[in-house]
């Protein structure tokens, strides 16, 4: 794609989950994009949940070659990966780069720190907040859906371009 990577990994979350539908479908249209395209065998769940993340990765180790690019659905499940590939001697972001969502506070305790998209909470909360006082008991709507925008923050964990 536009960084020059190839070869792509996706861990998710719960594939029934709406957020993890949406991340999904985003991710795709990204790398589609791009003319890449993410073959089913590359897209690992891992539930969101570092151990199972960690589990999985190990499991497919083989997807992990050097010049791919994973795409971690929140930051639990990409401190998992980046720990499965440590431990297998694979070096990020030498040899793999990784994206996580969420940018919780570990992300920048562990080593490399974790490049990951931020959410604004805030924002969600306060969209909650809008949505519950502008429903009444006979005004409920059917559907709620709001996009938000989310920050990139670039860290350790990923090359702009690669090498």
């Amino acid at each position: 794609c536009g960084a020059g990577y190839q070869n792509f990994v996706e861990v998710t979350g719960p594939s029934k989950r709406i957020d993890v539908i949406n991340k999904h479908a985003g991710f795709m249209k990204a790398l589609q994009e791009y003319g890449q395209i993410l073959p089913d065998s590359h897209i690992l769940c891992a539930d969101y949940r570092l151990e199972q993340a960690k589990e999985i990765t190990h499991k497919y180790i083989d997807l992990f070659q050097p010049g791919t690019a994973v795409f971690a659905q929140n930051d639990m499940i990409a401190l998992g990966v980046l720990e499965a590939l440590r431990q297998s001697g694979l070096r990020v972001p030498d040899d793999i780069v990784m994206i996580g969502v969420d940018n919780i506070a570990m992300g920048q305790w562990f080593h490399p720190k974790l490049t990951t998209v931020a959410i604004d909470y805030d924002q969600i909360i306060s969209l909650t907040v809008q949505w519950v006082l502008n429903v009444t008991e006979k005004q409920v709507p059917k559907e709620y859906r709001h996009f938000l925008d989310g920050k990139l923050i670039v860290r350790d964990t990923f090359i702009p371009h690669k090498k």
